[in-house]
């Protein structure tokens, strides 16, 4: 899952979604900086791991 927010018209609102497995892998290699090849592997191997 990943958890957003947004501000609108004064207002804080918050979604969250369950994300398929090529989106939490895209997900986790941002976290870790970016989208980089190295990035998404490295996230592959966290997951892999998991």
């Amino acid at each position: 899952f990943v958890v957003t927010k947004e501000v609108a018209h004064g207002r804080t609102y918050s979604e969250l979604r369950e994300l398929t497995s090529k989106a939490r892998r895209e997900e986790i290699a941002r976290m870790l900086g970016g989208q980089s090849k190295s990035a998404l592997e490295h996230a592959a191997t966290l997951l892999k791991q998991s």
